[in-house]
C-alpha cells in the first residue's frame, strides 16, 4: 500500500469512473437498482480509503464527484458509444505513460482502456438476462472472476507489461461476463415467468 495522502482519491476516481461508466454503457442509467448497486460499491470503495487512514473524507468525495463529472463528460463526448469512450481513454493512458512514465496506475489506465475498447465491441451482441437467479449467478461469476485476477495482479505486479494485458483481461472480462453466464444452458437460470 502507498504512503501518504493524495488529493483527490483516485480509488474513489476510479469506482465512480468503472462503476459508473458500466451503468452508462449498459444504458442502465433510469435503472434505480443499478443506480443504487454502484452508488453503494462507489461509497464502498470510497469509504474504505478513509477506514484505512490514506484519504480524509474530502479527498474522496472530490475524487467521486470527479468520477461523475468524468462519466457525464465522456458520455456526451463519446454520444453513449463504449467504443468511442474507450478509445478516448486508450489515448489518454498513451499519453500519461509518455509524461509520467510506467507507473501502476497509469499501466491500470493502459490495459483496462485496451480490454474495454476490445471488449465494448461487443457489447450489442451481449444476452439480456433471463431471470434474477441469472443476475445473482453472473455478480457471483463476475466477483469470482476479479478476485481471480487480483490474486495474479499481486503475484506479478513488478513485470509491468504483464500488468497491462491483465488489466485488460480484467476489463474485458468485466465487460464480457454476462456473455459466458448467458451461454449456460441451465433451467434454473430461465425466467419463472410465463
Amino acid at each position: 500500500e502507498r504512503e501518504g495522502y493524495g488529493f483527490p482519491s483516485g480509488h474513489a476516481f476510479a469506482a465512480t469512473v468503472v462503476y459508473g461508466g458500466l451503468v452508462s454503457a449498459y444504458d442502465r442509467s433510469g435503472d434505480r437498482r443499478a443506480v443504487t448497486g454502484a452508488g453503494v460499491l462507489i461509497v464502498a470503495v470510497s469509504l474504505s480509503r478513509v477506514a484505512l487512514g490514506v484519504h480524509y473524507l474530502g479527498d474522496v468525495i472530490v475524487g467521486a464527484v470527479l468520477g461523475i463529472a468524468f462519466v457525464v463528460a465522456m458520455d456526451r463526448l463519446s454520444g453513449s458509444d463504449p467504443t468511442i469512450g474507450f478509445a478516448v481513454a486508450l489515448v489518454l493512458a498513451v499519453v500519461a505513460v509518455l509524461v509520467v512514465g510506467p507507473i501502476e496506475d497509469v499501466l491500470l489506465g493502459l490495459g483496462g482502456s485496451i480490454g474495454g475498447l476490445l471488449g465494448s465491441q461487443r457489447l450489442s451482441a451481449l444476452p439480456a438476462l433471463r431471470s434474477r437467479f441469472e443476475g445473482v449467478v453472473l455478480a457471483g461469476v463476475g466477483g469470482g472472476f476479479v478476485a481471480v485476477v487480483q490474486q495474479i495482479g499481486s503475484a506479478v505486479a513488478s513485470i509491468e507489461p504483464l500488468l497491462v494485458v491483465l488489466y485488460a483481461i480484467l476489463l474485458a472480462g468485466i465487460l464480457l461476463a454476462p456473455a459466458a453466464v448467458g451461454r449456460l444452458e441451465v433451467a434454473a437460470l430461465e425466467s419463472r415467468r410465463a
